[in-house]
């Protein structure tokens, strides 16, 4: 067994160790948990809500987390510890996301006594050591990094739920000798109403200097090890099936849309990439898509509240969505030239000048109390049904139906929309094809909130891919359109070259223009061809 000292530099999984398979807790985790500082925790613990709970002291918390080489482990999200507490017994806890059926904030977990500092997969049981065995192809498990946390601990009662709050002062720390400091407050759900929870943090977070941190200390501590900041997150596929109901269609996609959103906070704060910032305004555009054609049945006010706050949101995060993406497509097209003209390199300085604090300013957004009340507002109202308790609402019958005929009847009317929209296509200004593409982009998220209902056929595919294409078009030719308005704000004051630059470029975007109506009239009739799937 390895020394209790120090991170053993290698522990093997031993699957065959124990006599037979232990008897482990397994659930479902339901946390969240918000950052601060040492201060920050001094005045948490005194805050009424807080102080009022039964504590339990201070103890030392020492976790080792465990992966092979290769990682096999963090590239399937499951994270292995060994936690000591004091002079406790070791506990051997294995995490895994469940989002596929849950909000962000969840997470399986299961959890077993420990005989040493070694993770022995068989004590989860041979069903689980063999899946694990099989992720890691058998390979040795070593210790990654190890966290020293000095753990409060309070018991608290609030609204219709038993919460831990778990107030953690420590360091990340690497064999390397590298240290990252953690202080943070863990709100546990133990049991009751999970909008009780989010309700004491949107409280928590409104009285203290707190923020939401959306990332675990594993990750914290795999990033630590790589030394790379975390990648953009994409949204993920929904588990839904054909016999879904609208309500659970309904709390996956706007728990799926928020996930994506709050994955790229970190990749936002750690790079200049412009992926993260994509992906936060494409998950707020798919959030409003669902609250508008889930609130276009149910009229619950609390939709187009969010939808309204979602909106903003990506508004202000719109600034470096442009800058980013004038900033590629110039290195794509203008820039390629033999013949740019000579201030073009003195324009994309002035956009890296511009992008600065545009990055500055979403990162503030991001990092904002009011940001963080609206991701757990969100997640508050679909914990508690709340659209349930409103009597105001239409379509309570709608709740527990189907979600594969709601799917159709509104796939049917958002293809409708699109086709009135798009008639007399040669005719339609620049502001009505912008039109059109709004209508386009609800249409094709909602073929993929609806993806699994209609069993992912190959029809639905082929409409997925025609209905991208034309969107392509006519948001390039809406950057395009962009571009001359963009630019006369940028320029504004600059010296000559850099104003003949910004006018190459706008000539440029509308040279492309012309060669893009024939590419544009030739997806929009392939469009029109499709039989609806549904």
């Amino acid at each position: 067994m390895a020394a209790r000292r120090g991170i053993p530099e290698a522990c093997t999984a031993i699957a065959g160790a124990a006599a037979g398979p232990a008897d482990f807790a397994a659930g479902i985790e339901t946390e969240v948990k918000l950052a601060t500082t040492a201060a920050g925790l001094v005045q948490a613990l005194e805050w009424p809500p807080f102080a009022a709970g039964t504590g339990t002291g201070s103890r030392l918390l020492r976790s080792i987390y465990f992966d092979t080489a290769n990682r096999d482990l963090l590239a399937q999200g499951i994270v292995l510890r060994i936690r000591t507490s004091d002079n406790a017994d070791p506990v051997l806890t294995l995490k895994q996301p469940a989002h596929g059926r849950h909000g962000p904030f969840h997470r399986l977990e299961s959890e077993v006594p420990a005989p040493g500092m070694t993770p022995m997969l068989a004590l989860f049981g041979p069903d689980i050591a063999a899946e694990l065995l099989g992720i890691t192809g058998g390979q040795p498990l070593e210790a990654q990094f190890e966290t020293r946390v000095t753990r409060q601990t309070r018991h608290i009662t609030s609204g219709g739920a038993e919460i831990e709050a778990a107030f953690d002062n420590g360091v990340v720390v690497l064999p390397e000798v590298k240290e990252l400091p953690l202080c943070e407050i863990e709100l546990e759900l133990k049991s009751g109403d999970a909008g009780s929870l989010y309700d004491l943090a949107r409280a928590a977070v409104d009285a203290l200097p707190l923020t939401l941190d959306v990332a675990s200390k594993s990750q914290k501590g795999f990033q630590l090890k790589s030394g790379k900041p975390p990648s953009a997150e994409k949204s993920a596929a929904l588990d839904l099936d054909r016999s879904a109901a609208f309500e659970q269609m309904m709390i996956r996609v706007l728990s799926s849309s928020t996930l994506q959103f709050i994955s790229n906070w970190a990749p936002l704060h750690q790079t200049d990439e412009a992926e993260p910032i994509h992906q936060m305004r494409v998950s707020l555009r798919r959030m409003r898509t669902a609250l508008k054609i889930f609130g276009h049945v149910l009229h619950f006010s609390e939709f187009g509240e969010l939808r309204a706050e979602a909106k903003r949101l990506a508004t202000a995060l719109g600034k470096a969505r442009a800058l980013d993406a004038f900033r590629d497509n110039a290195r794509k097209g203008p820039l390629t030239s033999a013949v740019r003209a000579a201030g073009c390199e003195a324009l994309m300085k002035r956009i890296e000048q511009h992008r600065k604090p545009a990055y500055a300013a979403a990162r503030a957004l991001i990092a904002s109390k009011a940001t963080t009340d609206f991701v757990l507002r969100i997640e508050s109202i679909l914990a508690r049904h709340a659209w349930r308790d409103d009597s105001n609402i239409t379509g309570h019958d709608l709740l527990d139906e189907t979600a594969r005929s709601f799917a159709a009847a509104t796939l049917e009317r958002l293809r409708r929309r699109v086709l009135k929209r798009g008639r007399k296509l040669r005719k339609r200004s620049e502001e009505e094809r912008h039109s059109l593409r709004i209508a386009l982009k609800d249409l094709r998220y909602t073929m993929e909130f609806s993806a699994g209902l209609f069993g992912h056929s190959r029809r639905l595919q082929r409409w997925l891919s025609k209905v991208a294409v034309l969107q392509d078009v006519l948001g390039a030719r809406n950057d395009a359109m962009s571009t001359a308005q963009l630019l006369q704000d940028l320029v504004a004051g600059a010296p000559a070259e850099t104003v003949r630059a910004a006018g190459f470029v706008v000539g440029w975007e509308a040279h492309g223009l012309l060669h893009s109506e024939d590419v544009l009239h030739a997806a929009w009739e392939d469009f029109k061809s499709l039989k609806p799937f549904w």
